[in-house]
């Protein structure tokens, strides 16, 4: 009767509407400011979009809705995400000469107190890889092989590469680069520290977490590979080295800007293959079909010596006062 068209339909603010009502103050809340009020993030936006049309396409299923049932109301709702934020300024910043000496010796200061951590940073610096990709590497992944190539009469060193797969990518194509002497360094000095905390050796990550749960119980044969035993992030080693070396209004994704951007100040990389293949970039439109076949080459390790000189360069700033 007419108390049971009156009934509610949600205990929230869409309860008091009515069904004959409901398809079009669905599509209201979706567009006025309603939806604002609840959140600003587009991500936290797409997900009430998906929650509620998963809801609503049950409901139609079950035919809850009535044998007529409207069209979701908001499949045809779309949500943007804006142009810039706040933290747009950092796409395109980088880090001085001068800041990354002090990062690199905050590094060292703070490698005991952040087991594993500090070596993300150097490797972000090292190889322009972003952290979330840094955090997901296998020991697997690491091919030690010493090699001197020639380019152009140019001897360089290698020490094998990094071979990322395509899953573990944001842009989900295999990565892969070479392994310099400082790449090499900071390798190594991780591996020393995982043998200190013995623990360690017996997960395959190359940045395990130190809070994983049951680490007296690792070893031969009771590996732990979940994705829990990994680090999720530096977040607070990083405010520790900004709050260190005095930075602020820095973001770890410059370390990305800074690689690229010295890469392409060697004046060797003469094709965008080059500097994809060396920075891991794939942004370069054009490029996106070599990108995808990119190799290594004698010349990319050339380039990648360069780099490594001038991170050699930059380590020695804090030592000249």
């Amino acid at each position: 009767g007419e108390k049971l068209k009156k009934r509610k339909l949600y205990d929230t603010q869409l309860g008091e509407i009515q069904r004959a009502t409901f398809n079009d103050a669905i599509k209201d809340f979706f567009q006025s400011n309603c939806l604002n009020a609840l959140t600003a993030s587009p991500g936290t936006k797409k997900q009430i979009k998906e929650s509620f049309s998963y809801v609503w396409n049950h409901a139609k299923e079950k035919t809850m809705l009535g044998k007529n049932s409207p069209n979701n109301p908001v499949r045809n709702i779309k949500i943007e995400k804006p142009t810039s934020s706040a933290a747009s300024k950092y796409n395109t910043k980088e880090f001085t000469d001068e800041e990354l000496s002090k990062i690199l010796e905050a590094c060292d200061l703070f490698k005991d107190k952040y087991p594993f951590q500090v070596f993300v940073i150097k490797l972000m610096i090292f190889t322009g890889r972003r952290r979330e990709t840094l955090l997901l590497l296998q020991w697997a992944y690491v091919k030690w092989n010493t090699e001197v190539l020639d380019n152009d009469g140019k001897k360089i060193t290698v020490y094998g590469t990094i071979e990322i797969p395509a899953h573990v990518n944001k842009t989900k194509v295999e990565d892969k680069f070479w392994i310099t002497s400082n790449i090499r360094d900071a390798l190594v000095e991780l591996h020393k520290q995982r043998e200190f905390h013995s623990w360690s050796m017996f997960i395959p990550w190359c940045f395990p977490s130190p809070r994983v749960k049951d680490k007296r119980f690792l070893r031969k044969g009771n590996e732990n590979s979940t994705d829990a035993a990994r680090l999720k992030d530096v977040r607070d080693l990083w405010e520790q080295i900004k709050k260190h070396c005095g930075l602020t209004d820095v973001a770890m994704r410059m370390f990305r800007n800074t690689h690229e951007n010295k890469v392409n100040e060697q004046k060797k990389a003469a094709s965008t293959w080059d500097v994809i293949t060396v920075t891991g970039r794939s942004d370069t439109r054009s490029s996106e079909s070599s990108y995808l076949n990119k190799k290594l080459t004698a010349k990319t390790a050339d380039i990648m010596d360069d780099m490594n000189n001038e991170w050699d360069r930059i380590k020695k700033i804090r030592l000249i006062k």
